[in-house]
């Protein structure tokens, strides 16, 4: 499988050419910063603001719960309550990450791929 994978970066001055990218999007990876305490309410607004577009609101979602190495870091169960992820309409799962290695993220990947090829 190839895939496109688009980084439309957080800053504020980006998020609002982010719709131009959603049509055909056929899975979803958001990184949420665990040990940013203080911009958590905002990542969650964000994301559901994502969620809520017609090309976005049913594709598997893969969030990746960063910087686990950090001793402040939420959990991943802890961001997955945070986000309240039971109530999303789509395939979703937390994964803990570092970004520190490429084989970090074999597992969500695989996850995402084999969501995507399912639904």
């Amino acid at each position: 499988m190839n895939l496109q994978i688009w980084d439309l970066a957080g800053q504020k001055a980006f998020r609002r050419n982010w719709k131009s990218y959603f049509p055909n999007t056929q899975g979803l990876i958001y990184i949420i910063d665990s040990s940013d305490m203080p911009r958590l309410d905002l990542a969650k607004q964000e994301l559901l603001s994502v969620l809520e577009e017609q090309e976005t609101n049913s594709v598997p979602l893969l969030i990746l719960a960063n910087k686990q190495d950090l001793p402040e870091a939420m959990s991943a169960e802890q961001i997955s309550e945070f986000l309240n992820t039971k109530a999303f309409k789509q395939p979703v799962k937390v994964f803990p990450t570092t970004s520190k290695s490429i084989s970090d993220l074999e597992g969500p990947l695989t996850w995402l791929v084999q969501t995507m090829t399912h639904t």
